[in-house]
């Protein structure tokens, strides 16, 4: 579900074009709107609190009609037009009122009162809040095991740097030893070339 489509549309219904003013609008930073693009997620429990015009199964699933019933209708009276213009022909010989424009203001709509929540709002409140607290618990889980696994990530640097170490230890005894071979052989055939210049002579 495309949840960043879904904020666009709320936002076109309150006619609030710029980011910062819907922010405003739902009492949150505007970095945490950024965040709800950014991960294609929103507080549902936020929306549907703010924001009483919305159907929650389409603010849940996406599906269905975004507006309440009582909101549908509405929006619909708000785009008809607020005065009905008739024109009333005059008879053969003519009268005040022939072809005189009446204008017949429409009486200016009530706006629906929400209804009362039902049991079926609540228990979709509810579902909402454990939701919520599920997803910070998981939330937790995730940082405490990000902080383990960077422990255990340091712990692994910190050891590495210490066998690299090693080798480098490990490879100048090793030279060590080659000097100290070569000049023993060195040693050997200088015994060998005296051992020879003593029998000969």
């Amino acid at each position: 579900m495309d949840k960043k489509l879904i904020i666009r549309e709320i936002k076109k219904y309150l006619n609030i074009e710029k980011d910062k003013d819907f922010a405003e609008y739902l009492g949150i930073k505007t970095s945490t709107l950024s965040m709800w693009y950014k991960r294609n997620s929103y507080d549902i429990e936020l929306l549907f609190k703010k924001c009483e015009f919305i159907n929650a199964e389409w603010l849940l699933t996406g599906e269905g009609e975004m507006l309440k019933i009582e909101y549908q209708y509405e929006a619909e009276e708000k785009t008809k037009n607020k005065e009905n213009v008739t024109l009333l022909k005059g008879n053969k010989k003519g009268n005040a009122n022939g072809n005189k424009r009446n204008v017949k203001k429409m009486l200016p709509f009530k706006e629906a009162k929400p209804e009362p929540p039902n049991d079926s709002h609540l228990e979709i409140i509810q579902l909402l809040k454990e939701n919520k607290k599920l997803v910070e618990e998981k939330n937790e889980l995730l940082e405490s095991e990000n902080k383990r696994l960077s422990k255990e990530v340091s712990n692994l640097s910190n050891q590495n740097k210490a066998l690299v170490a090693e080798n480098a230890n490990l490879q100048a005894q090793s030279k060590e030893c080659a000097d100290k071979l070569k000049a023993a052989e060195r040693e050997v055939n200088a015994l060998k070339k005296g051992l020879q210049t003593h029998k000969t002579g």
